[in-house]
């Protein structure tokens, strides 16, 4: 389908979204029975405000569950590329969730690695040449670099890195194959990924155009994939906060797990 002046904003996307929730409708209707179940469990729980691996469960959920919307949103418009940004984000908000319900040192390690963060944050804004273009004031930028260098040398502070999350998530296979060979190409626009918007001639090697249309090649293995990660979410939140789960999560896991397979991802 070519896209007019009007891009991914023309009504002719609308046509081509209804026919995707015809082609796809028992996966959709799926992956919204999870969206509502996730929601529903997100306004149950009891947050207690003292409790910390409570309120980064919690907020880490909220997080995923909006990846997951997102994801959801943009594959009804044919938007694949973009749509593996947010399954991206979705599968590293789950790491970090499953690793922090899980380990206390874990629960530590995520809050106290802000302070790394903050240190490449401020480090930016100190060497940044157009001030005008930065998001951070100029001013005292040294005396707070030198404090948060303080805060880590003084707390000892690790930078744990995204694959050890989901390590301690058990989930490193997830991060291997999914996270990092398969969506990270269209995240990072690297070249060999920017071959989906090329048409190539019947022997393959050579170009006869470009593409720039609403696609579903890999819609079902994304909604399948992303919807896997968010029930391991949502088991994990269930953990935490004492519901049990587990029939429901299974359910879901056997579901979709059968959509991944077909997909051979």
């Amino acid at each position: 389908m070519e896209l007019d002046d009007n891009g991914f904003f023309g009504e002719q996307v609308g046509d081509w979204s209804r026919e995707f929730r015809k082609r796809h409708g028992s996966l959709l209707n799926r992956c919204k029975q999870l969206n509502r179940d996730a929601h529903s469990l997100l306004y149950s729980v009891e947050v207690h405000t003292k409790d910390g691996r409570e309120i980064v469960v919690a907020c880490l959920f909220m997080r995923a569950v909006e990846f997951y919307q997102a994801a959801l949103l943009l594959l009804e418009k044919g938007m694949e590329t973009s749509a593996k940004g947010n399954v991206r984000s979705l599968l590293e908000s789950v790491f970090i969730l499953r690793a922090v319900a899980k380990y206390d040192k874990m629960l530590k390690a995520y809050i106290n690695k802000d302070e790394h963060s903050r240190h490449k944050m401020v480090n930016k804004a100190k060497n940044n040449k157009t001030p005008n273009l930065g998001l951070l004031q100029k001013e005292n930028l040294d005396e707070t670099l030198n404090e948060i260098k303080r805060t880590i040398k003084a707390k000892d502070i690790k930078d744990i890195s995204t694959e050890e999350f989901s390590r301690r998530a058990d989930m490193h296979d997830w991060y291997v194959d999914i996270y990092s060979l398969w969506l990270s190409p269209a995240t990072h626009s690297l070249v060999h990924d920017l071959e989906r918007n090329l048409r190539l001639n019947n022997d393959q090697q050579s170009i006869s155009g470009l593409r720039y249309e609403p696609t579903d090649c890999e819609a079902p293995q994304l909604l399948a994939h992303a919807s896997h990660c968010l029930v391991l979410g949502l088991a994990a939140v269930g953990n935490v906060f004492n519901r049990n789960l587990k029939e429901k999560c299974d359910d879901y896991v056997t579901f979709f797990q059968s959509v991944m397979d077909e997909s051979n991802v």
